[in-house]
């Protein structure tokens, strides 16, 4: 988890120019944000915070967690695309908002605590983030993750996948994972909890 932190924190200040000459970090402004609760949120979070702190002490960080739902996220991205200097939108239901935005974003904005950034619309292109966005993700591709389940249980004969109801990630998790079954012969049963 440190070093998503750490990447997150360094892209951040990579993208917002801190440390440049032309402004220093003294005047910058990060707002940091999620829509409903999270515990890997929580840690992205923390371990951002952290880094800002030992990497570009003066730049405020604006905290909203655990917002009650997209519709006051929405809200608080307006207020603050035009009063920071960047957001930070954690988890998979942030970045398929940003991807919403699509060009018109007009801060730089990062993602994190996401599955992959691509399927929610967020990049076009997961090794070349373009435009305003860019960020981290937890994704693995499918591939690699049926290499390393048939390499802990070579004899596999079935897959259970527990989904969450309603999560903007669930339908990429079940799609990847239904067809990476069925190109190795394993039967999927999933559960949507």
């Amino acid at each position: 988890m440190r070093r998503i932190s750490v990447i997150l924190a360094l892209s951040a200040l990579a993208v917002m120019g801190l440390g440049s000459t032309i402004s220093p970090a003294a005047e910058k402004k990060v707002v940091l944000m999620w829509v409903g609760q999270a515990g890997m949120a929580k840690r992205v979070a923390s371990g951002f915070i952290q880094r800002m702190k030992e990497t570009a002490p003066n730049v405020e960080i604006v905290q909203h967690r655990e917002l009650t739902d997209m519709r006051q996220g929405e809200q608080l991205f307006t207020q603050y695309e035009t009063s920071s200097d960047g957001i930070v939108f954690l988890r998979s239901n942030g970045a398929e908002f940003l991807g919403r935005l699509s060009s018109l974003a007009k801060v730089p904005c990062f993602v994190g605590g996401c599955n992959n950034p691509q399927e929610l619309g967020a990049i076009k292109n997961l090794d070349a983030p373009e435009g305003m966005i860019t960020g981290v993700t937890y994704f693995i591709p499918f591939e690699k993750r049926s290499q390393v389940i048939k390499q802990l249980f070579p004899n596999i004969k079935s897959v259970g996948l527990l989904l969450q109801k309603g999560h903007s990630a669930a339908s990429i998790d079940q799609q990847g994972t239904k067809a990476q079954c069925t190109r190795n012969g394993i039967a999927y049963q999933e559960v949507e909890a």
